[in-house]
């Protein structure tokens, strides 16, 4: 099991913000979507910081909040909501088939402790996935963690920055 926590730290994720949770959203409308982002992803601000420590009982630095963010900062942000969406609802289906549709249990990429009860099949689907959004944000043209970070922490208390993202997901959702 402790392996596998090393696994996720050496990925660059820090304890605290970041639950990508593996749990099924019963719509993929934009504004689930942005409450997955906004409130699911609570932190995806973690994927994003990164470990200063090997202690995972330290909390993450806090992420800066955003005073403005550009309509391409939006875009950016508003297209890897949807990426993760497809990756997490792919993982979430193969830990359903492996579970016998099971209640699947809650996955925060930033909390090894939650894979520590899951069987290694599922550990490895789970770790695959953390990866996996992590790797799409860092190679997100115009995207940089920071600034994913710094506009989901700023969207969960900023309801116009919601209403931008929420415009932005339809408008994708669209094309």
């Amino acid at each position: 099991m402790e392996q596998k926590a090393t696994s996720l730290k050496s990925l660059g994720l820090s304890v605290g913000f970041f639950p990508i949770v593996l749990s099924p959203i019963l719509t993929r409308t934009p504004a689930s979507l942005l409450l997955m982002a906004i409130g699911g992803f609570a932190g995806i601000t973690a994927i994003l910081t990164g470990c200063g420590s090997n202690s995972a009982s330290e909390s993450p630095t806090p992420t800066p909040m955003v005073t403005s963010a550009s309509s391409e900062d939006i875009e950016n942000y508003a297209r890897a909501i949807l990426a993760i969406e497809q990756i997490r609802q792919a993982a979430s289906e193969e830990i359903q088939k492996m579970t016998n549709n099971e209640t699947i249990p809650d996955v925060t990429c930033t909390k090894p402790e939650s894979l520590a009860a899951l069987s290694k099949n599922i550990q490895g689907i789970a770790v695959n996935y953390c990866e996996r959004a992590k790797k799409f944000i860092d190679e997100t043209e115009g995207l940089t963690m920071d600034k994913f970070n710094e506009i989901t922490s700023s969207a969960q208390s900023n309801p116009e920055l919601q209403q931008r993202i929420q415009t932005e997901l339809v408008r994708l959702q669209g094309n």
